[in-house]
């Protein structure tokens, strides 16, 4: 018996550096809810280097939600827009990192996309899930995603 232990306390360190090593157990894509999620390749927290956003990772259909609301918000052709940035990223929690004070979200990282689209020279933060949602944050200090 004496020695078995000695030999799983020999061993386990072993074992433990073999297991990290390896990275992290592969997944079916879906999280414990059994919801598909879209993976997210890095870089997908962190906001660019300055002078280089990141454009064309938010799918079309994303992209033209938030391209029809600026349409109905402004009134401007569509053609007039300018992506200034279009990236697949984790938002820290349910409020896309735009809250809204009153409102109660939930607390768990959210994939998703930050779409910003400038009209006439100014910038419009559009916030979107990786279901689609997709909602302009007007808020006063939005927050970056989480990273």
């Amino acid at each position: 018996m004496l020695r078995r232990a000695l030999l799983v306390i020999a061993l386990a360190p072993g074992l433990v550096a073999c297991s990290s090593a390896a990275g992290p157990a592969p997944s079916n894509g879906s999280p414990s809810g059994g919801r598909p999620t879209t993976p997210v390749s890095p870089p997908f927290a962190t906001a660019p280097p300055s002078g280089s956003p990141v454009t064309g990772e938010a799918p079309p259909e994303v992209m033209a939600k938030a391209t029809a609301d600026l349409v109905k918000r402004t009134g401007l052709d569509p053609a007039t827009f300018v992506v200034v940035r279009a990236e697949q990223v984790i938002w820290p929690d349910g409020s896309l990192g735009c809250r809204i004070p009153g409102q109660v979200y939930v607390q768990v990282q959210t994939p998703g996309y930050w779409i910003v689209l400038q009209a006439n020279g100014k910038p419009f933060d559009y916030r979107a899930t990786e279901t689609g949602v997709v909602r302009l944050c007007t808020g006063p200090q939005p927050l970056p995603p989480s990273g």
